[in-house]
């Protein structure tokens, strides 16, 4: 996924789950520039959109389509801010903290869940 110039950060889940999903930050400059986003329109609104959100899906999907079945990136949820030390969710080698931040955006991981089931 981090192939792709859209994808400025990424957290791969699924543990548990029927298949792995993914939580994105994308490079919001690149997504900005490309859908003629204003500056103004904060990300969160942004990671609201369709369109940006199928586009990204799009994105990890070829970025994932070597991978085998069950490792390909089948939904993502779109996360409206890098995760960060100073939030706890980055430990101070950059590496994410898993627990954190399943738990911080539980809700958004059940979302892209959630439209998986609806789309079924």
């Amino acid at each position: 996924m981090k192939r792709s110039i859209y994808v400025g950060q990424c957290f791969v889940i699924g543990d548990g789950r029927p298949y792995p999903a993914a939580l994105v930050v994308p490079n919001w400059e690149l997504v900005r520039k490309d859908f003629a986003i204003a500056e103004d329109v904060p990300t969160a609104e942004i990671a609201k959109r369709s369109d940006v959100r199928d586009f990204i899906q799009k994105e990890v999907t070829e970025k994932t389509a070597d991978l085998g079945s069950f490792e390909q990136i089948r939904r993502i949820a779109l996360l409206p801010r890098d995760l960060t030390i100073e939030d706890g969710e980055l430990s101070p080698t950059m590496k994410v903290k898993r627990r954190v931040v399943e738990k911080k955006f539980a809700d958004v991981i059940d979302s892209a869940y959630a439209q998986t089931a609806a789309a079924s």
